[in-house]
């Protein structure tokens, strides 16, 4: 199987289990924290205006809509369970039935915290990706020195990012992120 199968195989996967991507933001961050929780998948990140970003995994998106492997409805990224590919993918993952149910039940917890709080989901990504890209990139666990970063490195989300920073932190240190 090549990197190519591999990654479009697990990336499936993902967007089944997250239930779709609400745009390239909520796209990079999914892809970028299901990487941090051990998914096999061969995009190198970065820091960017917009927190962890992948040139790699944005080309590799516009490949898997020119394939029909995804869709976008409505601005959500889907997976094209009509595709002659689906059901071929579905078996080619590495995503083993223990990180399958670590990454269904981070997801949920996304869920819930975006509606108990109704915060913007691709927002709420956004933080959570910045704040798992700075811990582990300072390689410390003191929230408020990653917090005291954040807001030094992305002062116009100081705002934004206020009201869901403590859930964010929580919610990563619940899933061992």
């Amino acid at each position: 199987m090549s990197q190519f199968e591999r990654a479009e195989a697990n990336l499936t996967i993902i967007a089944l289990q997250k239930k779709g991507m609400l745009g390239k933001v909520d796209f990079q961050k999914t892809v970028y924290l299901a990487e941090q929780l051990g998914v096999d998948l061969p995009f190198a990140f970065r820091w960017d205006k917009l927190g962890p970003y992948s040139f790699e995994l944005a080309h590799f998106i516009n490949q898997l809509l020119a394939r029909g492997t995804f869709y976008i409805d409505r601005g959500t990224y889907r997976v094209n369970q009509r595709d002659l590919d689906f059901e071929r993918l579905k078996n080619l993952t590495t995503i083993d039935s223990e990180k399958s149910a670590r990454l269904v039940a981070f997801f949920r917890s996304i869920r819930n915290a975006v509606r108990r709080n109704h915060f913007n989901i691709p927002l709420f990504m956004e933080c959570l990706g910045s704040l798992r890209f700075i811990k582990t990139s300072l390689e410390t666990s003191d929230r408020d020195r990653v917090f005291h970063i954040l807001q030094q490195v992305k002062p116009n989300r100081t705002n934004e990012f206020s009201p869901m920073l403590e859930e964010a932190w929580t919610l990563l240190e619940r899933n061992d992120l």
